[in-house]
């Protein structure tokens, strides 16, 4: 796998893109399909929202009073 390759496969497991393939989208705005289910698509959007959480927890926690 090459590095662009790799790197376009990461950008579509952003949030955005795992939004558009919950929603139903059939373009992903490069120029081709959704590389994935909407159920995985759903997956990927409660995995970022559970990270975000997790770091927002953590830096609230270290830096509250």
């Amino acid at each position: 796998m090459t590095g662009s390759r790799l790197a376009l496969d990461l950008s579509l497991r952003m949030p955005m893109f795992a939004g558009l393939a919950f929603m139903g989208s059939t373009d992903n705005l490069t120029g081709g399909p959704m590389p994935y289910p909407a159920g995985e698509g759903l997956a990927w959007l409660l995995a970022w929202v559970a990270a975000g959480l997790a770091a927002g927890h953590a830096v609230l926690r270290r830096r509250d009073a």
